[in-house]
């Protein structure tokens, strides 16, 4: 095995042993509020896919008669939860640290869950069990007053027409991304713009994201670069996945930091990891908030 590949497995092993600890001894603390609720959720999440990315990157194997594969690596599938990875830290940021008060808070949440009810509206109901058309028609119900409490909060009628338009457009088209600028305005986000909004900056997660985008789909350019990954006595396959596997920690790290702020109880748990796991997990935060407005970016 490629010693880089044996280091992304220590450093990996020591973020799912961290989310282990935290979701084991945190889970049945008391929350304020639904959405800390998701949270927890969304802790579980992160740790899944750590979980399944050191299973990816430990490979697959195949043999019959004619045909023989061991530890096969595809970068493609790494990079598919990368960005499955990626999304779900900008939706947690999104949710919790973007908003700069409990009432922005309270109404990116509920634009939240509209998003997902609505979603899920889309299915055609005569094609439904009856138990799954009955939840169908109270999850509407659930969209009309969440759509209500948005129109009869204090935050939304003090913003300007143009704002509640666009409240009322991310209602009709399941959008939820949006941050809240200076002048109180609604400004929408894109995945690559979220991150920026927490204190991480540069050009690099834009790239990071294209990157991710185009590898997890089968693009022109990812079907390409498949074929000349595995070209005899090419590693180009195992570089590739050691630069996702960077920036994996980078997300990893990212969540956990930042949950650490929202549920500052975690900090006990968090003294109790070996030193030198809570100095790599603050060299990479130091790395994510400095080096990614480099354009050197070295792991």
């Amino acid at each position: 095995m490629s010693d880089n590949i044996q280091s992304c497995f220590i450093i990996l092993d020591k973020y799912i042993n961290c989310y282990t600890k935290i979701l084991m001894n945190h889970h049945k603390d008391p929350i304020n509020h639904e959405l800390e609720g998701y949270d927890k959720i969304l802790l579980q999440t992160v740790l899944s896919k750590a979980m399944n990315l050191k299973n990816i990157l430990s490979g697959v194997s195949f043999q019959d008669d004619v045909f023989r594969i061991e530890n096969f690596i595809d970068p493609v599938v790494l990079t598919t939860v990368a960005r499955n990875l990626f999304e779900t830290v900008c939706t947690f940021e999104t949710l919790n640290i973007v908003p700069q008060s409990q009432e922005q808070k309270e109404l990116i949440f509920t634009l939240f869950l509209i998003s997902g009810y609505k979603n899920r509206q889309n299915f055609n109901y005569s094609e439904l069990e009856d138990d799954l058309k009955q939840q169908a028609v109270e999850e509407a119900r659930m969209i009309e007053n969440y759509t209500q409490n948005i129109h009869e909060s204090n935050l939304y009628q003090s913003l300007s027409l143009d704002s509640q338009h666009r409240i009322d457009n991310a209602i009709k088209n399941y959008k939820y991304r949006f941050y809240f600028n200076e002048n109180n305005e609604v400004v929408k986000l894109d995945w690559e713009e979220v991150l920026p909004h927490v204190g991480i900056q540069g050009s690099l997660l834009r790239k990071i994201y294209a990157q991710l985008s185009i590898h997890a789909h089968p693009s022109f350019i990812s079907v390409m670069q498949f074929g000349q990954m595995f070209e005899l006595e090419s590693q180009q396959y195992i570089n590739s996945s050691t630069v996702c596997m960077r920036h994996c920690f980078f997300f990893l790290n990212i969540f956990l930091m930042d949950y650490m702020k929202l549920f500052p109880q975690i900090m006990n748990t968090y003294h109790t990891l070996p030193e030198e796991d809570m100095a790599l997990f603050e060299m990479h935060y130091k790395m994510v908030t400095t080096v990614f407005s480099d354009e050197d970016l070295t792991f």
